[in-house]
């Protein structure tokens, strides 16, 4: 049985919020809100990316550096929550030093998960051309295969950063970390997940709707999107690391 209740794991963990709100909310809006900001005003989209009124090479230096402050905001505020007394400078100090390493390791696991989604895509297209499978059986594959990738995600991502954070483990050890946190807590931490999951699908589909409105109208949803996008983000990243805090007390 899991060692934690989520009803204190969120009373703990909007403590925290209330108590460094002062402290987090800068952190916050500083590079998670200016990154997605970035991203979204920046963002060439379909139509001027088929007209070619951008260079190809701009659409990824956009997403690098919304990605980058986006990901120096994660790695501060988790360290920010995890070590009491922990400075802003300090914890992007921190944060700055473990970006190129993340950044790399994040490059290599991204290539390795291409190559191996390519070679089973292309296992499972010989295979399906050859015996004919019905489309429920496809249907079943694909449900498995969407399933295998979610339970590996939630094992390796949920605790990721915040071993690397606190402990300054390596990016393979905090991987080993991670699997050992989360043996045996997948449906409680979906269940933590799942409020996130649906408040980021929800934002992005008002975002949609926001693309038929007039430019001053489409700006102040994009900003209000943007603000929401980052309260989202900080509160996951503050409860996921309070809760790693208490399963490390209780050496789950």
């Amino acid at each position: 049985m899991p060692s934690f209740r989520i009803n204190n794991l969120i009373i703990d963990s909007w403590a925290f919020l209330k108590r460094e709100i002062k402290l987090i909310t800068p952190v916050a809006l500083s590079t998670i809100g200016f990154g997605n900001l970035l991203i979204l005003l920046l963002f060439p989209t379909t139509p001027m990316m088929e007209a070619g009124s951008q260079p190809r090479l701009f659409p990824l230096l956009v997403l690098l550096i919304g990605g980058s402050f986006n990901l120096i905001g994660i790695l501060a505020l988790s360290r920010l929550t995890l070590i009491g007394g922990e400075t802003v400078k300090g914890a992007f100090k921190v944060a700055l030093n473990r970006l190129i390493s993340i950044f790399a390791f994040l490059f290599t696991i991204s290539i390795l998960l291409s190559l191996t989604l390519i070679l089973v895509g292309t296992f499972l297209l010989k295979l399906y051309a050859a015996h004919h499978f019905p489309v429920s059986t496809s249907m079943l594959l694909s449900l498995g295969g969407l399933c295998v990738m979610l339970f590996l995600a939630l094992q390796v991502k949920f605790f990721f950063w915040y071993p690397m954070m606190a402990e300054k483990d390596s990016a393979f050890q905090a991987i080993k970390h991670s699997f050992s946190l989360t043996r045996g807590l997948f449906w409680p931490l979906l269940l933590i997940l799942l409020p996130f999951l649906i408040g980021d699908y929800g934002l992005s589909r008002i975002l949609g709707l926001a693309a038929s409105m007039s430019i001053s109208l489409k700006m102040a949803v994009s900003i209000l999107v943007v603000l929401l996008t980052t309260a989202i983000s900080t509160m996951q990243v503050i409860i996921q690391a309070t809760l790693y805090k208490s399963l490390k007390k209780t050496g789950f």
